[in-house]
């Protein structure tokens, strides 16, 4: 099993993500007690490795009478998964290929452990104190390479070297790491915006990591640094988006679990509940494996018991008679939503610290001068 192990980690599975799906293979149609039993890892772990392999289309998830079963899809679905990230490397080498002309460049390879080392404190010899190191596309990196990028960044962070971040939806971990260091700023891809490799932007060079493999491929080109650092600043300004349709609020509805946040809605009739019933229970089944809280306060005349039965939630009834919209607030994030049916309903979510604050703190004040 380690040598298959390893061998998944090489595509860029996590080690606890492998370890579920290798034994989920042997074991077939299994319930989560039963993998948590064989693999011995936490429960938490165990369903997070599960949804990360869902969305890799490597599993079937089985929803029963009161269990929910998993079972692994057929092996030869790797092969469509290396095809994909295949597909993914070749559109952003056309993105950025159409963005910058290639001149004569030098590239350098580093292996193993020793070259992470050359290759990651190369940026700290380069960058000057307040000169800026982007990074785009981590994802979840195994544990040994958390610690090592740890190290690295509190090194880069004590030389003065600021870094922005942009993140995989899915490694909120990594990016709960990364947050807590000096001069660092880490943000979110939208869900389902996945990036094979990691990028790393710093004066003319450009680094490409495969953590899992440790390799890293080093590229000193001034202009093509300068097409990925505009790239990099196109997806980080992407400060507001629209999801519309079923399709659109499921995306939505991800991207809300991946920021894991607490969830506070203003002006909440609980139409979420009426138009996707199957996705409303689904939905905070799985908000409440990841801990979040889902407190709402509804219109007068609004039936709040609607929420009886959830862990983690409470809704309170307002003291006013109409809300302009419904929004919801979660971390730096303030989703406008618009419930009309299944096709139409649309969100509308900025990402704004300062507007995020202001409308919690009205959220506070109407939850505190509720209906008595």
């Amino acid at each position: 099993m380690i040598m298959l192990t390893d061998d998944l980690k090489s595509l860029g599975f996590g080690k606890n993500e492998a370890d579920v799906f290798v034994s989920l293979q042997e074991l077939g149609k299994s319930g989560a007690g039963n993998i948590i039993e064989k693999t011995g890892l936490h429960r938490n772990l165990v369903y997070q490795s599960l949804k990360a392999l869902e969305e890799k289309g490597l599993l079937t998830k089985i929803e029963g009478s009161g269990a929910t079963i998993f079972q692994a899809n057929d092996p030869s679905e790797l092969l469509h998964l290396v095809k994909r990230q295949e597909l993914t490397a070749q559109q952003i080498v056309q993105e950025l290929s159409s963005r910058a002309k290639i001149m004569k460049q030098k590239v350098s390879l580093y292996e193993g452990n020793t070259g992470f080392r050359s290759a990651f404190w190369d940026m700290i010899e380069t960058l000057k104190p307040g000169q800026e190191l982007l990074i785009m596309g981590i994802f979840d990196i195994d544990e040994e390479f958390q610690g090592m990028i740890k190290t690295f960044h509190e090194e880069r962070a004590a030389a003065g070297i600021p870094s922005r971040i942009l993140l995989n939806a899915r490694a909120k971990n990594v990016g709960d790491m990364l947050s807590r260091i000096d001069v660092t700023t880490v943000r979110y891809m939208q869900p389902g915006f996945v990036t094979p490799s990691v990028f790393f932007i710093y004066a003319g060079k450009i680094m490409i990591s495969l953590p899992n493999q440790r390799t890293f491929i080093r590229i000193e080109n001034e202009e093509a640094a300068q097409a990925f650092r505009s790239y990099f600043n196109t997806l980080w300004d992407r400060t507001t988006q629209t999801f519309k349709g079923e399709a659109g609020i499921k995306s939505f509805m991800e991207f809300v679990l991946a920021a894991g946040e607490p969830v506070k809605l203003i002006g909440a009739h609980l139409r979420f509940k009426e138009i996707y019933p199957e996705l409303w229970e689904a939905w905070h089944k799985r908000r409440t494996e990841k801990k979040m809280r889902f407190d709402a306060v509804v219109l007068r005349g609004v039936d709040a018991v609607q929420t009886q039965g959830l862990e983690l939630a409470e809704t309170r009834t307002a003291n006013v008679d109409v809300f302009q919209n419904v929004t919801w607030i979660f971390g730096n994030y303030v989703a406008n939503i618009v419930w009309i049916n299944r096709e139409e309903t649309v969100a509308f979510v900025i990402e704004h610290e300062a507007v995020a604050s202001q409308q919690r703190e009205y959220f506070e004040r109407l939850w505190k001068d509720e209906n008595t």
